[in-house]
């Protein structure tokens, strides 16, 4: 049970890591296109 948790959270961390990364890709794509 205390496993799951564990592995959970670090999906949850993973999944959020991954989305600022896609993020951070929009802004400089966006950037370069308003510049």
């Amino acid at each position: 049970m205390f496993e799951k948790l564990i592995i959970d959270k670090i999906n949850q961390t993973l999944r959020v890591k991954q989305n600022i990364l896609k993020d951070n890709e929009l802004v400089k794509k966006i950037d370069e296109i308003t510049r």
